[in-house]
Order: structure tokens, then sequence, then C-alpha cells
């Protein structure tokens, strides 16, 4: 008898958890297709992340995605998209560039939300949800080329702080710091974030050369805005 009271409930728990499963459905991902050009793939995370209320948090510095590759930084974006408009009618088009995917594309430290039911089909509305189109690849410039892609210079996740303040006291005494002082736009008490905004106003001001973003190995540079409110960073 002991042993019936024990099994049964069991039995019962194991039922109502195959249910669920059951009645879970599919798991969709919207990523970026393979093979993908760089150029497309900052210009999806551009897009996206510039749409109303699509979270980019996890591919800016310091997000548990922003030391992945491009292609897993422009999924992330595309996807957090497709979340958010998907029952406004938004899509995984990209301009052809995206695809849906039933396979969680999440690794150990950037995780993916999926989304439930159908991909869908129609072209998002052109309304106060999605004010603009669908991201194009940018237009080769008249010099011919593919036209630049925007880059900003920000320390590194894991730079020795002790470090990032040395440069951070020489670079403030090369550009402008102010907005990064107590009250300013970009305060922060964080050293990272400050030598962040010291170094990309350097390498913007200094022609945006690789090699104007080095700061001893401590920098690094990111096609993602590093922008956030009022903040805004050189480009």
């Amino acid at each position: 008898m002991v042993i019936a009271k024990l099994i049964i409930p069991l039995l019962l728990l194991q039922l109502s958890t195959t249910a669920f499963s059951q009645n879970a459905g599919p798991k969709y991902y919207c990523v970026a297709k393979v093979g993908t050009s760089d150029q497309v793939l900052s210009a999806n995370i551009d897009y996206a992340c510039n749409q109303a209320s699509v979270n980019c948090q996890d591919v800016r510095p310091g997000g548990a995605c922003f030391n992945s590759d491009l292609k897993t930084r422009a999924s992330f974006a595309m996807n957090a998209f497709y979340n958010l408009y998907r029952s406004l009618g938004g899509t995984c088009d990209f301009s052809g560039s995206g695809q849906i995917i039933n396979t969680d594309p999440s690794t150990f430290s950037c995780k993916f939300v999926a989304s439930d039911g159908d991909s869908g089909s129609k072209l998002p509305p052109r309304n106060v949800y999605n004010p603009k189109p669908i991201p194009k690849t940018p237009k080769r410039s008249v010099l011919g080329g593919d036209g630049p892609v925007r880059k900003w210079c920000v320390a590194k996740p894991h730079a020795d702080t002790d470090t990032l303040d040395k440069h951070l006291d020489w670079l403030c005494g090369m550009v402008e710091c102010q907005a990064i002082k107590p009250g300013g736009a970009c305060y922060d008490e964080s050293i990272r974030a400050q030598a962040s905004f010291a170094m990309n106003s350097y390498y913007q001001t200094k022609g945006r050369n690789d090699n104007n973003c080095d700061f001893s190995g401590t920098a690094v540079i990111t096609t993602v805005d590093p922008s956030h409110g009022p903040c805004r960073y050189l480009s």
C-alpha cells in the first residue's frame, strides 16, 4: 500500500508533465543565414536595435552576448525584433538574410528567447509600431565598394581596471570628458564605461583608424552603438 501511494502520484506527475510538453508546441528563433556578409549583419543589428522597445542590451559592451561573433550578435538582435513585432506582422526576412529555425541557437552565456506558433509571412506594417522599412543592404558608395560600416571603440569586458584608469587619465587630456564627469549625460561609476566613452572619442576624432583603438590591448572595435539613453557616443 505504501509503495502504491508513492507510485501513483509519480505517474500522475509524469503524465501531466508529458501533456504540458506536448501542448507547449514548437519553438522558433529568427537567425541570420550562414554566409551573410558582415556588412549586412551590421545593418541588421543597427535596424533591429533602433526599433522601439527592442532590447539589445546583451549585444552591447558588457552584455552577455557581446563577446560572441558578429553572426551570433546579429541573430540575437534579429530574434529580439522578431519576438516583439511578430504579432504585429513583423517577419524574419531582413532582406532575405534571415531565417526561422526550431533549434535553440543559445550559447552558454548568450541566451535567445523563443517564439511560439507559426513564423508568419506578412511584411511589417508601416505604422507607429514599425516606422522603418525592412533593412536593406547598404548602398554602394559613388567611389565603388560597399558603403562604410559605423564603428565604435570600447573597453574590453575583462580589461584590467587599473590599466583602464591610467588610460582614462591620459585620454581626458586629449579629448573632451565632461560627459563622463558627475552630472554629465554619460556619467557612470564604472571605470570601464568611462574609459569606453573616452576611448571612442579619441578613436573618432583621430580618423577611426584601427590602431587608434588598442590602448595596450584593452580596447576593441564594435559595430554596435554603445550609446544609451541621453548618453550619445561619437560616430
